[in-house]
Formats: C-alpha cells, structure tokens, sequence
C-alpha cells in the first residue's frame, strides 16, 4: 500500500509539473542569430517526457511487480578459460592502484598549458548562464553537457583557470583507467588486464583528451563501464548492475549525444545475447522483458536530458556538419593525412603506426574468438556512426571514433594472450605502455594552442602606431586571453569575421600585424579573405600546436 501511494504522489506531481512547468527561461534562452527555425519547441518535448512518466507512475502503482532473478538456463553463458597461473587477485588491485596514479600524474602534469578553441568557448557561452539554462541550450555543438556542468561547479569551487576548466575531463580520464582494467577482465587474464590499464593510463590519445575539457574522456569511461555492465548482467542478471546500467548509459548520453551508437550498438549485443540464449535450448522470454525495461529506461531518460535543447542540436548538426569546415569529407585525402598525423604523433612516427594498425586488424580475429559480444559492444559503435555520416551526407573527424582506443588496446592484449601465456601479456602491455611514454614530451611541450606566447610576441614587436588584427577562428582565444595576458595595449587588437571589416582595417597607410588560426576553416568559410591574407601577407611567426591546424600564425604585410 506504501507502495501504491509514493507512486501515485509522484504520477501528480509529475503530472502537475507537465501541465504548469515554466517556460520563461526558455523563451528567453540565446539563439545563433543564423539558427534555422526549430521544428518545434523543445519545452513541450520536455512537458511530454513529465506526462509519460506521470501515466508510468500511475500504471505500476496497480501494477504488482517484483524483481525475480532469471534461472541460469534464462541467461547467457560464456566459456571462461582463466590460465592456471596468473596474477592474484589482490596483486592484480595493487597493480591496477598504481597505474592509475600514474595516469593521474600524467593527466594532472603540465594542466594549465593554453586552452584551446573549442574549450574556451563553453566558459565564454555558458559560464554566466543559470544551470538551467545550460542544460536547455545548444548555442554550439561543443556543449558537451555533463561537462559543462562540471565546469561551472570547478569554477565556482577553484575560480576560473586551465587546470580547473580541465579538471572534470582528468578526473574521468582517470576513472577510465581502472575501469578499462574492469572491462578487460570480462575477456582476458588478470595480467593481460593489468597491461591493458598500463597501455591506457600511457595512450597519448587518451592523455591529449582526458586534458580536453570537452566531454570525450567522460564519453570513454561511460563507455566502457556500460559495456562491462551489461555484459557482466546479462549474464548473472544481478539488479544492481541494472539499475547502474542504466544510469552509466544516462550520463553517458549527458556527456556525448554520440552515447546513441553505444546504445545502438548494445541493443544489437543483446539480442545476439538472446539468440545465443535460445540456442542453448534456454526460454529467452524472461531476458527480452528484462532488456525491454532496461532500455526502454536508458533510452526514455537520456531523451529526457536532452528533449529541451534537441530541437536546436536537430538543426545546428543539419545545418553545421555539412560544412567542409567542420569536418572532413570521408575517404579523402585530407581526412586520411589528419588519421595519419594524430596516429603518428601518438606512436611516434607513420611506420610504427602503421604496424600497430596492422596488428590490430590482425588481432581483431582473437578478441572476437574470445568474446564476440565484448569485441562487438567496442567495434560497433565506430561503424554504426561511419554508417550514419554516410547516410546523412554528413562530415568525418577522428574524434567520433574514440571508441577504437579502448578496442585497439583490448585487441592488442587478447593478441598477445592467444598463446595463454599470461604473464608474458602483462609483461608485453606494461612495455608497450613504457614505449607510449616517449611520445608525451613532445606533446608536453606544445600547448594545444599557443595564444599566450603569441601575445607576448605580439606585445614585443609592435610598433606604437600598429594594429593587431585578429581573424576568423583565432577571435574567441584571442578575446579570452589578451585581457589577461596582453601588457600592452588591450585596445590595440581589433577583430575582424569579413572580408570589408578586414580591408577597412588594414587598409594603407594603417600599419598592422594580422594574426590567424585554423588556415583550413579560414578557407572553407571565407575564401576571399583567405586569399587575401596569403597574397598580400608574409608569415611573420608560427606558434605551433597539438591541435591539428591548431598553429597561430601572425602576419606581416609584404
């Protein structure tokens, strides 16, 4: 009876909350001035998600359900084959410890080096912005939610600074390290896993984006602890790894919208799960209900998270990753040369690079041979949304395959397991992992965008009678730090997005130093100012960095 009342409290008062929920501080969210118009109001979609729940509510209120755990015969079964000899089980935890407190001295090492681009802009969008309003708006694409969030609480806990607007993407970044470990376990050997978590806590790869303060290291850790979730559940069928399932899939879809080809790609998982469970001569039925409610609960709260801003996220990733400036077409030559350049810098040069590719896709056979739903739950998701882009006509980029890192890692290790001799696969992962170290100077060393120093030198050789003229792309990270950099003149910087501002501003007898970012986006969305800049300018100064096209460059008239 207790029961039946708490349910149908919460049905009114959910079904209250759909019928008089504010709409104030949605009418009043910021647009892009060149936003489409939305299909329909994303409020309203929220006010539906508030009347669904409410008639779920009232239904399970008189609805007597109680969870009972599936026979054996109900679900999957995987041969487990553990080596006689492997490392124990508390070395294995001590092992895993001390990995990750390396990968946290290699993520926290170097933090407050230059934001980039696409981190200063949540802070300058969002930063000021009431909670709410973040999590109902979509000015830009990088509105990585969870981690915005994050950011805000980082902020206003430590102020405002790199290593704290850094500090939620490190922090799962980390987390990701032990639960990669969690994962491996499910296919491999406890040595096999310890050295799968050492290759990961030294991944160039995945120390570049756990100091990204964007959403993907948080996208990586839901990933994989999802996945090892509902491979441990589907077969044990314990309720806690359901409902923390559910809440990993959750927050995932919260960190990235792109958690929808995990998600697509575990449905799959499962229904395997299932034809494997019906070829055991077991009664599937009780699986299908259970994954049914499962997903259904997965699915129906992410869109939930995101049913205010989906409208806007509809219209701005129609209109944006059409454009050949954010991304790259698939199969050309600029996309492969941009694989290329982010494999060689993270395997210290094109021909190891290409030799651990090959490997790779040798050694895919053996995780698969392994276990075909954990290599499955890590390999889909990269081809469902090749799959996707394709389809939609949309552009590539690298970063929406970072699923491939854990994957590739994972491979590697069921490689060297094939023989079943454990500890040579420890051995062999904690080598690879020392060998990745020796890529992570030179990355050190070149911040993700140098606008710091490229201030100090522009503050150095600049005549008192000469402008600084800052275009395009290199406008958001210029405006961010000349205030807190600049010794010169603040007044002196002038920035322009066209071609007639531009023109107006170093028109002669002016004088001016002109200072540009991302040469390819500058071309793709402004060609004739492009054209301008490198016939009539020299490059005076390039500051390099480890974004690609990421380099500042100041310019000089000729």
């Amino acid at each position: 009876m207790k029961r039946r009342v708490l349910l149908l409290v919460a049905g009114a008062a959910l079904l209250l909350l759909a019928w008089k929920l504010p709409t104030g501080w949605y009418d009043s969210l910021p647009r892009q001035p060149d936003t489409p118009p939305l299909p329909l109001r994303g409020v309203d979609l929220l006010r539906l998600t508030f009347l669904l729940e409410s008639i779920v509510c009232v239904v399970l209120a008189f609805v007597a359900w109680r969870y009972k755990a599936l026979a054996p015969s109900e679900r999957l079964t995987l041969k487990a084959s553990e080596p006689t000899r492997d490392l124990s089980r508390s070395a294995a935890a001590a092992s895993v410890v001390v990995i990750a407190f390396i990968a946290a001295f290699l993520r926290f090492y170097h933090l407050g080096s230059d934001l980039w681009l696409d981190e200063i802009t949540p802070v300058v969008d969002y930063g000021h912005m009431p909670w709410v309003q973040v999590m109902g708006s979509y000015l830009r694409t990088n509105n990585h939610l969870l981690n915005t969030l994050m950011i805000k609480l980082s902020i206003g806990v430590f102020g405002e600074s790199e290593w704290s607007i850094r500090l939620p993407a490190v922090l799962f970044g980390i987390a990701a390290v032990p639960a990669l470990y969690w994962l491996a376990r499910t296919v491999l050997s406890r040595w096999a896993s310890v050295g799968a978590a050492a290759m990961f806590a030294a991944s160039y790869h995945h120390v570049f984006f756990s100091q990204n303060a964007r959403g993907y290291s948080a996208y990586l850790f839901f990933s994989i602890v999802a996945t090892a979730l509902l491979l441990r559940a589907l077969t044990d069928d314990k309720s806690w790894r359901w409902v923390l399932y559910v809440f990993a899939m959750v927050l995932g879809f919260t960190s990235l919208a792109n958690m929808v080809f995990v998600f697509a790609a575990h449905v799959i998982v499962s229904i395997a799960a299932v034809n494997a469970v019906h070829r055991q001569g077991g009664v599937a039925n009780s699986l299908v209900r259970r994954l049914a409610v499962v997903f259904a609960a997965a699915g129906f709260l992410s869109f939930q998270v995101y049913a205010a801003p989906l409208p806007e996220m509809y219209v701005l990733v129609s209109k944006l990753y059409v454009r050949e400036a954010t991304g790259y077409a698939p199969f050309s030559r600029e996309f492969f040369a941009e694989i290329a350049r982010g494999l060689s810098a993270g395997f210290g040069g094109i021909v190891p690079a290409i030799i651990l590719a090959v490997a790779g896709i040798i050694g895919i056979v053996f995780f698969f041979r392994r276990n075909a739903y954990a290599a499955s739950a890590l390999a889909l998701p990269p081809v469902l949304t090749a799959m996707f882009l394709l389809v939609r006509g949309l552009s590539f980029s690298p970063r929406f395959f970072l699923l491939l890192i854990p994957l590739a890692i994972l491979t590697a290790m069921s490689t060297v397991q094939a023989s079943d001799h454990a500890k040579r696969a420890g051995i062999i992962g904690v080598c690879l992992a020392a060998a990745s170290l020796l890529t992570l100077p030179a990355y050190y060393r070149t911040p993700k965008q140098s606008y710091r120093a490229a201030i100090q030198y522009l503050d150095g050789v600049r005549t008192p009678d000469e402008s600084i003229v800052v275009v395009y792309a290199a406008s958001e990270g210029m405006k961010y730090y000349v205030p807190r950099v600049a010794k010169g003149e603040a007044g002196a910087y002038h920035y322009s997005r066209t071609l007639p501002s531009f023109d107006s501003l170093v028109a002669p007898p002016k004088k001016a130093l002109v200072v540009t970012t991302f040469p390819r986006i500058l071309r793709a969305d402004l060609p004739d100012l492009s054209e301008r800049i490198t016939s009539e300018w020299r490059p005076q100064r390039v500051f390099p960095a480890t974004v690609g096209d990421g380099e500042i460059t100041v310019w000089s008239r000729k």
